[in-house]
């Protein structure tokens, strides 16, 4: 007589199969949400890279974030060719992810969200320097640097590439410009606070190529 013990083996067997098979799932599918999230936290953060490892390691950092995502989604496909028929669809879904991220890159204006997101962020933050600038309480650093001022430590992250603000005029026609990308005097992008937009174009050094209105005295600029 027959012990049962083939049928065990099946069946131990097939539960070891179907155990090891969802690890290797979840695997696949936290690779794939890893690859996603850092392409799209790249695109979204873009300026604090520029910032963190300058306009000339930033490149190579981007770089290395589009390889780290190719190679997540190499996985992705490579899972999906290798498994069983039956259960292709759900493989599928780690590559799916990453189909889904790059729609969103495509699609999403990251810049705009960035933008958005930095300005209500620090609009409060922003307007305590503009005060503190108004009624003298920031100085610029001296004479040799008259349009410039450096900010204090708790204000230093709201304008990159130094944490110093370039400041024009005075009364109803100050200007404060915090800087959101920073490579050059004649090549740069900030908020820029000013009760007359109308008169940015003679106050900001270099060619003003775009203009983005947040609010009445909040203003977006590209300078290049």
């Amino acid at each position: 007589m027959s012990d049962g013990r083939p049928a065990v083996n099946v069946v131990e067997t097939n539960r070891v199969t179907t155990v090891l098979s969802a690890v290797i799932f979840s695997i696949v599918l936290l690779i794939a949400l890893f690859g996603s999230l850092v392409i799209l936290l790249q695109h979204i953060f873009h300026w604090a890279l520029e910032d963190w490892f300058t306009s000339f390691f930033a490149p190579f950092v981007k770089m290395f974030g589009y390889a780290v995502f190719g190679l997540c989604m190499l996985v992705s496909f490579a899972y999906l060719i290798s498994t069983l028929p039956q259960r292709r669809w759900r493989s599928a879904i780690p590559l799916f992810i990453h189909l889904v991220a790059l729609t969103l890159l495509f699609t999403v204006p990251f810049t705009n969200v960035s933008l958005k997101l930095d300005y209500h962020m620090n609009k409060s933050k922003r307007e305590d320097v503009v005060r503190m600038v108004a009624e003298g309480t920031l100085k610029p650093d001296g004479a040799y640097r008259a349009s410039f001022i450096e900010l204090p430590a708790p204000y230093k992250s709201l304008s990159k590439g130094g944490g110093e603000v370039c400041v024009q005029g005075r009364g109803p026609d100050l200007l404060v410009l915090f800087y959101t990308l920073r490579e050059g005097p004649d090549h740069y992008e900030g908020f820029v606070f000013t009760a007359d937009a109308g008169s940015l174009e003679s106050k900001i050094s270099g060619n003003l190529v775009q203009v983005k209105t947040m609010s009445d005295d909040w203003h977006w600029i590209r300078v290049e």
